[in-house]
């Protein structure tokens, strides 16, 4: 029932990606709803298993889509939410959705720095400022958005696997 539901998450970011993304496009900046799903999954999920999984599906889709480097970004998203689970486990004090929020914020830099920035070579302040800051805040927000959706429906997924087992 998890792999199910992860499947339906994913086509409905999919459908989302195709009819919003192009419509948003500020600065020459188009959020990455797949970065912000397997982000907000990473932060949700407690097995490494499913993460990966995730965060591999997540970058195959995206690089597909993407006119960027096929393996940069599947390699960013892979990293960076092996990254996000790890830190995860070892953050205690901090909310979830603060997390989630956080891991966002570094990982859509450093991803956006090698997609766009590195290949391009194009280290000036404009490109700072025009590309990669707008490409974090609206991953963040596109996080901020899929994190409490995604929280229902693991939550669901766990309450109801605990009541048939007891």
């Amino acid at each position: 029932m998890k792999r199910l539901k992860l499947a339906v998450l994913i086509f409905a970011a999919l459908i989302v990606h195709i009819a919003v993304n192009r419509y948003v496009n500020v600065f020459n900046a188009v959020p990455d709803i797949f970065l912000a799903l397997s982000l907000s999954y990473a932060v949700i999920e407690t097995e490494i298993y499913y993460t990966a999984g995730m965060s591999v599906v997540c970058g195959l889709i995206s690089s597909a889509l993407s006119a960027n480097g096929f393996y940069i970004n599947m390699i960013v998203f892979v990293i960076g939410c092996a990254a996000v689970y790890e830190a995860d486990k070892k953050i205690r004090t901090m909310p979830k959705w603060s997390k989630s929020a956080l891991s966002s914020l570094i990982v859509s830099a450093v991803g956006g720095f090698a997609v766009y920035i590195v290949p391009n070579m194009d280290f000036s302040l404009d490109a700072f400022l025009s590309y990669l800051l707008p490409s974090v805040i609206f991953n963040t927000v596109y996080v901020m958005i899929i994190y409490p959706i995604l929280k229902k429906v693991i939550r669901l997924d766990k309450i109801h696997s605990s009541l048939l087992i007891s």
